[in-house]
């Protein structure tokens, strides 16, 4: 497969080959079939810019160079790139000589595709504005503008996020991320390839990074993984993956927080029939689901593999005793959802009271949370963050320098605390000596101590 663009693609030095009117065509197709696209470009720029060479091969050779310069970059000002020389000397040659319109244009586009330059692509608008109606173009001609048009048109509009994807190939992650919030709630409706483009850059930031999540990216992500219309479904996949990732790097309590909504998530999959018939429309050319989605797919599938993996260990511990729990275990995972004194369910978790002090019991009223203050919730009220020994917890946004990522979704319990760090052992190990030490903002506290014996007590 041909080397797509990258900064690490080796520049070709000039190419020697003798210009030969009658052998244009015979040499580019000869390159482009060997794929040898730097030297293409740099013949096809020296053959549009001689005089000894007839306008209809030139305009032959065009398509084979628009090809080739998908696989180049060549920066508009770089005074080390041969091929950036010779394009800017071609296009004030063609600027000085009034030459034909459509070359003119077409050697814009492609000019354009090696140094995404804003400026090649408003000068090219210019050019066609400026043709007088009455011009003696042919229809062959006026139709070959038409298409060079709709063409700038489009490179117009979707010009802001190739230069996002420039920023994210250069690896300026916080300019990228600036730039798509500041662009983001300006774009008009319709522009679907735009705003995929631009989810995706600010996603792909998010693997690996170095720039700290600012309080807009939080917002940002979390807008898009709470979007739940079916006209957005692949932006809200996107976003929910980014927000699990942004809880492993923030390493707080985020990922709990989107189980439900990746609920939601699974059952528009399940009723679309997106992952059950991606292998059976293989064969068929009505299929329009975009070819990423189901890398997305994957990604959620991972996301609900921790999630279930939490949930065999609670099924194989407790038993029968787990429909008993139910409504507080659902609690856990929809907070905000489901009352934890008297487990009223309610359909908006604007409408719950949370505790202040752990932040991580909901009330449907004042009488409900002192209630349940009173026959319990006292005993093991802390704050976030705090661990005891004998506490039952659960591992979440581990990364390659915080441990094991395997143990993502093991659920543990407190061997011992020590400063920011707690000794830990796994529920389902029968084996006293496996222990590990982990970060405490790598732990979700699920219960105290005496909780999980009322609770694992009751079901003996």
């Amino acid at each position: 497969m041909p080397q797509r663009k990258g900064k690490n693609r080796p520049q070709s030095k000039p190419s020697n080959a003798k210009l030969d009117p009658d052998n244009v065509i015979d040499t580019v197709m000869e390159w482009s079939k060997e794929e040898k696209y730097p030297e293409l470009l740099l013949y096809g720029v020296q053959v549009l810019d001689s005089d000894s060479v007839s306008l209809p091969i030139k305009n032959k050779i065009i398509n084979p160079m628009k090809d080739a310069s998908q696989y180049c970059t060549a920066p508009a000002n770089d005074p080390t790139s041969s091929l950036s020389k010779n394009c800017r000397n071609l296009r004030r040659k063609l600027e000085q000589t009034n030459a034909d319109v459509n070359l003119r244009v077409s050697f814009l586009l492609i000019f354009y595709e090696l140094c995404s330059s804003q400026e090649l692509l408003l000068e090219a608008q210019t050019i066609i504005q400026n043709i007088h109606p009455d011009s003696p173009l042919t229809i062959s001609e006026k139709r070959n503008l038409e298409q060079l048009k709709m063409q700038v048109s489009k490179d117009l509009i979707l010009h802001p996020s190739k230069h996002a994807r420039s920023l994210l190939k250069q690896g300026q992650e916080r300019p990228l991320r600036d730039y798509v919030l500041a662009v983001w709630n300006e774009l008009p409706p319709g522009l679907g390839i735009q705003r995929d483009s631009y989810i995706e850059c600010f996603a792909n930031t998010l693997n690996n990074t170095k720039a700290p999540i600012t309080k807009e990216d939080i917002r940002f992500i979390t807008d898009i993984a709470k979007h739940d219309t079916k006209e957005h479904i692949y932006h809200q996949s996107i976003g929910l993956y980014m927000a699990f990732q942004m809880s492993r790097i923030l390493g707080k309590t985020v990922a709990h927080r989107l189980f439900h909504s990746i609920d939601l998530f699974q059952t528009i999959l399940e009723n679309e029939n997106l992952s059950t018939d991606a292998s059976a429309d293989n064969n068929s050319d009505t299929d329009t689901t975009p070819e990423s989605f189901f890398g997305v797919v994957s990604s959620m599938e991972y996301i609900l593999e921790i999630k279930n993996k939490w949930l065999r260990m609670i099924h194989n511990t407790r038993n029968s005793y787990l429909s008993a729990v139910e409504p507080q275990f659902e609690g856990m995972w929809r907070i905000g959802f489901t009352c934890d004194g008297c487990g009223v369910v309610r359909e908006r978790c604007d409408s719950f009271r949370k505790c202040g002090r752990c932040r991580r019991r909901y009330y449907c009223s004042v009488e409900c949370q002192a209630r349940h203050w009173g026959v319990g919730h006292r005993r093991s009220c802390r704050r976030e963050g705090e661990f005891e020994v004998g506490d039952v917890g659960v591992v979440y946004g581990l990364r390659i320098e915080d441990g094991p990522q395997t143990m993502n979704g093991d659920v543990v319990r407190i061997e011992g605390v020590k400063g920011m760090e707690c000794t830990v052992s796994l529920m389902l190990d029968g084996s006293d000596s496996a222990k590990y030490t982990l970060q405490m903002r790598n732990l979700w506290r699920l219960y105290s101590a005496e909780e999980w014996e009322e609770t694992s007590g009751s079901m003996m």
